[in-house]
């Protein structure tokens, strides 16, 4: 993501990676390109996240648990 000068974000915008900001990124927003644009609402893409059943959200646990979940999502159970 690339900020240029005088940028204006409001709250609780998703920004894709690589998105080239300018202006105002409106609250709410799902945000990507060159120059970034709005392509969708950041809380609907979240909702449709949660709906996902084998999404690995794993950066928040420990790695001894996402090494677990990783392995059980790939192979069924952990491996020993």
């Amino acid at each position: 993501m690339i900020l240029l000068p005088e940028i204006r974000i409001s709250a609780g915008p998703i920004v894709i990676a690589g998105a080239v900001l300018r202006g105002e990124i409106a609250a709410n927003a799902l945000v990507m390109g060159n120059p970034a644009a709005a392509i969708g609402r950041a809380s609907l893409y979240l909702a449709r996240l949660a709906r996902i059943p084998n999404l690995l959200d794993t950066p928040h646990l420990p790695e001894v648990d996402r090494r677990a979940v990783v392995e059980r999502h790939f192979f069924g159970s952990v491996r020993g």
